[in-house]
């Protein structure tokens, strides 16, 4: 079988992307895809079109980034991958927020929390929360930041995520600084 040799490629890629080399591990994962794509894999070609987008997107190639997390949704949904469909949503939306294009983020960040939300995984919804929690601030929308701030900082809360808990904190703290106050000073936080 020629999966364990795709999934060999995957590997190296995260590893190479991991370590910072986004063009090195964007070949890889563009072998991978190639590969993936002569063997008939299609869970394995999303799995390389989604790191395909991460990678071009650390390197600011947004449009290469948006195409390669597109595809890797399309194939996902193809498949029934769920959880791969609403990483590649969320992906979609962090390339579409860096270049503000606010609207297609928000669009794209709420189809995965809708995803999240019926799969029951709270850390996907903690992070696209923050993903349209960023998105509403970049808007000037303040009180729909602070609820989604604060609905993440509460999933990250119930789950243990103590990293998840502070970045929210912290940038609700840059939307709010005085409901940040309340919350250290009555909850202990």
């Amino acid at each position: 079988s020629k999966t364990p040799s795709i999934n060999l490629l995957l590997e190296k890629g995260k590893m190479h992307y991991d370590q910072g080399s986004y063009e090195k591990s964007g070949l890889v994962f563009q072998h991978a895809l190639s590969f993936a794509k002569s063997m008939g894999c299609h869970t394995n070609a999303a799995h390389a079109l989604f790191w395909l987008g991460a990678s071009y997107r650390a390197q600011a190639k947004y449009g290469q980034a948006e195409e390669s997390y597109t595809q890797a949704q399309k194939i996902y949904a193809r498949v029934g991958n769920n959880m791969g469909r609403a990483n590649a949503l969320t992906g979609l939306g962090d390339a579409y927020c860096d270049q503000s294009t606010f609207s297609l983020a928000e669009e794209s960040y709420t189809r995965a929390q809708e995803i999240y939300t019926r799969a029951g995984s709270d850390m996907g919804r903690a992070n696209t929360l923050i993903g349209l929690a960023d998105v509403h601030r970049a808007q000037f929308k303040y009180s729909l930041a602070e609820e989604s701030y604060l609905q993440a900082q509460e999933i990250s809360t119930r789950i243990g995520n103590d990293i998840g808990r502070a970045n929210a904190l912290d940038l609700l703290a840059e939307v709010d600084p005085s409901l940040y106050v309340a919350l250290v000073h009555y909850t202990g936080i």
